[in-house]
């Protein structure tokens, strides 16, 4: 038998969230829902499990949820999909139903609310080393979801 805790799973639902956690919610809703998290502001509240990362609007409300990779601490799914398992170029076509036109170190659509980031590309990785934390940049490292408005938001204030 086994020690380790078990894996805990999330299925992000666009225009949703990712349950128990839904856009929308209040600081009050979140913490019924999650409990105190470890790390706290007006904008953005940080769980260690998972890393999960929630950030709430002027108004006090859900509107973006992220999640990096932590290896096999936490299972993020999207369609049933696991989506750190998942070669980057096939996760964007299963979420947008096209593939990158070039490598990139980010991938949004604001139609269905997804942010997907990763620090590295598969030419400037080093594929020999198997313990490189970027996992040689084939797969995302972050991922989340948000309301279109955010997202929308986000990518005018990266492009200034």
């Amino acid at each position: 038998m086994s020690d380790l805790p078990p894996k805990r799973t999330f299925e992000i639902i666009p225009g949703v969230g990712v349950p128990p956690v839904h856009f929308g919610m209040t600081y009050a809703d979140v913490r019924h829902v999650l409990g105190d998290p470890d790390r706290e502001d007006s904008v953005a509240w940080r769980y260690r499990e998972c890393g999960l990362l929630v950030n709430f609007d002027e108004i006090g409300e859900v509107e973006f949820i992220e999640f990096p990779w932590r290896g096999p601490e936490c299972d993020v799914r999207y369609n049933g999909v696991s989506v750190f398992d998942t070669l980057a170029d096939e996760l964007v076509r299963i979420i947008s139903g096209e593939l990158l036109a070039t490598e990139a170190h980010t991938f949004t659509s604001d139609e269905l609310g997804f942010a997907l980031w990763r620090p590295v590309l598969p030419p400037y990785s080093c594929p020999e080393d198997p313990d490189d934390e970027y996992r040689n940049g084939r797969y995302w490292q972050t991922i989340g979801i948000g309301t279109s408005q955010f997202i929308r938001r986000t990518q005018l204030e990266q492009s200034q």
